[in-house]
């Protein structure tokens, strides 16, 4: 089995571009496989429930048994899943980039996926 895909956002005229802390955390489970801990404490965690970005971008192939996940954007040099900007700039960086996994591994990284109080925009 096979397949190639990709998702990445679009701005849209009169849409935010913002994304809730159990979002981000959704990513960086699917990209590292574990969620980023401390994510909301803090001080500013305290009062920002979710972040701007200007973007977000994976690219997905499924070759036999592996799944490969890359980011699509660009900070200097580091590879990126989404990348955020100010006044509270939040990055999901791609850690092993070209690096795969076998397919039960990334189901099981769907399965820890928390979909609790999901809110979605036009």
């Amino acid at each position: 089995m096979r397949f190639v895909g990709t998702l990445h956002t679009v701005e849209m005229p009169g849409v935010p571009q913002r994304i809730s802390l159990k979002a981000v955390n959704n990513i960086a489970i699917v990209g590292t496989g574990s969620g980023i801990t401390g994510l909301g404490t803090g001080l500013v965690g305290r009062f920002v429930s979710s972040y701007a970005y200007q973007a977000f971008g994976v690219s997905m192939v499924l070759d036999e048994d592996r799944f490969l996940l890359r980011g699509l954007e660009r900070r200097g040099d580091r590879e990126l899943f989404l990348r955020g900007t100010s006044p509270f700039r939040l990055d999901v960086v791609n850690v092993d980039p070209g690096t795969t996994v076998s397919f039960r591994t990334m189901v099981d990284r769907l399965r820890n996926l928390d979909f609790s109080a999901v809110q979605t925009q036009p």
